[in-house]
């Protein structure tokens, strides 16, 4: 006899809905649905489905309580049309070792001596930040 008055509590209480006094004084108004995003919050006229957890405040039904909006119908993809030419495409084949010419140490500057001062010309510039930040 229990567990048939257990499952008849259980069944019933499905039934019930909880309306809280905010709700029954806001279910006449003009559905108004707002969202926290990141810049502020944003208000829609109806409920966004994805966006529960970021719910501030609502007037009018509960969001819970409003239908989803209908999918629109779902799209058949196709596969594009095939192409009745032959397809041309671009091979890349190395250059032969004799077609591949060096350039000579003359056409390109030499930066070994700049390479050498960089980390110097960095600290330097380190310390004239740090005594511009004390004096200023």
């Amino acid at each position: 006899m229990a567990p048939i008055v257990s499952l008849l509590v259980f069944v019933l209480a499905g039934c019930i809905s909880y309306e809280s006094a905010y709700e029954k004084a806001v279910y006449d108004e003009e559905p108004l649905y707002c969202y926290r995003s990141l810049a502020a919050v944003d208000c829609y006229r109806k409920p966004d489905r994805h966006s529960d957890t970021r719910l501030v405040n609502y007037y009018g039904p509960a969001p819970g309580r409003t239908r989803p909006p209908k999918l629109p119908p779902a799209v058949e993809l196709q596969a594009p049309p095939e192409d009745e030419g032959p397809v041309k495409t671009a091979v890349l084949r190395p250059a032969a070792a004799d077609e591949q010419a060096e350039p000579s140490d003359d056409a390109q500057p030499s930066t070994a001596g700049w390479s050498r001062w960089l980390p110097f010309v960095s600290l330097g510039f380190g310390a004239l930040q740090v005594v511009a930040a004390f004096v200023l």
